[in-house]
């Protein structure tokens, strides 16, 4: 028995009609249902509710013959709005993925997550959340698999500034699962001075795979990569890297670096 989803698009939720394309009687079967969250959290005291989809199992984007479909709701305090929450659908039950609570919820209640991007044949699903920590908003890549939802980037004490924040984008994927992006560095000192690292995630680890050589390390030990393509067939990896001079303020070009 084969299932067909049509995903069909309303202004405040969404509707899915499950074809079944066995035929009894010579009448084609089918069902609808709705998708995306629909607790207190999500349903305005007014009745209103929002979702969306951001990303299905086939690559068609109305008409699926797949069992997973991704999206976000709309978060509510009181009648406002307060963000919204990434979920993903599968075989008829929906979980809320991203990166929750904790610093991820505002002083005033607000909380943001979406997917982006990701590989539902390989049950992987990436995307971001604002972390509010110390007051300030920055962005959390995340990784969803296997029903779990972890940081993704870099953790260590460069990837870390002094109140604790951190910032990190997932960019990327390939045909074997591996997931790439980048995360600020605070390496050296002072505003401004932030960098920028190329990260890999592989099997549960992630790898710092940026330039870090003579020439691309400022004095104050800043540096600065950045991903430019990737083979998804091998994971091959082309990047750049800034090159630095003496003086704090020179700019000697670009290196070319591949992984």
């Amino acid at each position: 028995m084969k299932l067909q989803y049509l995903v069909i698009l309303f202004a405040t939720f969404i509707q899915v009609v499950v074809f079944n394309d066995s035929v009894a009687n010579g009448q084609d079967h089918y069902s609808i249902f709705s998708v995306g969250l629909a607790d207190l959290e999500h349903t305005s005291v007014t009745g209103r509710r929002f979702s969306a989809v951001t990303l299905v199992r086939q690559p068609d984007k109305y008409l699926l013959s797949g069992d997973q479909i991704v999206g976000y709701s709309t978060r509510f305090n009181g009648a406002g709005e307060a963000g919204s929450s990434a979920w993903i659908y599968t075989n008829g039950s929906i979980q809320r993925i991203g990166l929750i609570g904790g610093e991820y919820l505002s002083a005033t209640g607000q909380a943001w997550s979406r997917a982006t991007n990701g590989s539902l044949s390989q049950g992987l699903v990436y995307g971001r959340s604002i972390s509010y920590l110390n007051g300030k908003e920055n962005n959390h890549g995340w990784i969803a698999q296997n029903g779990t939802t972890q940081f993704a980037g870099l953790n260590d004490e460069d990837h870390i500034n002094r109140f604790g924040q951190r910032y990190s984008i997932v960019s990327n994927h390939d045909f074997g699962g591996r997931v790439y992006g980048v995360a600020r560095n605070f390496i050296a000192a002072g505003p401004g001075n932030s960098g920028q690292s190329a990260w890999k995630y592989d099997n549960g680890t992630f790898t710092d795979i940026g330039l870090a050589i003579s020439g691309t390390v400022r004095n104050d030990g800043k540096r600065f990569s950045k991903i430019l393509r990737i083979n998804k067939s091998t994971g091959f990896v082309i990047g750049q890297a800034t090159r630095f001079g003496e003086n704090p303020n020179e700019n000697l070009g670009i290196n070319t670096w591949v992984h």
